[in-house]
C-alpha cells in the first residue's frame, strides 16, 4: 500500500511512529485482513 510505504519512508528519516498520524478507511470485509497484515496500524 502507498500509505504504508510513505510511513516506512518517514520512519527512515528519523520520525517515530508516535509522531505519524493516519486514518485508514476500510470496508468491513477488508478491516480484519488489513489489521492482521500490517504491523504499522493498530486497532484502537
Amino acid at each position: 500500500m502507498k500509505i504504508e510505504a510513505a510511513i516506512r519512508t518517514l520512519m527512515q528519516g528519523q520520525l517515530f511512529e508516535r509522531d505519524i498520524y493516519t486514518e485508514k478507511f476500510l470496508t468491513s470485509a477488508d478491516r480484519a485482513e488489513a489489521l492482521a497484515k500490517s504491523p504499522l496500524f493498530k486497532s484502537i
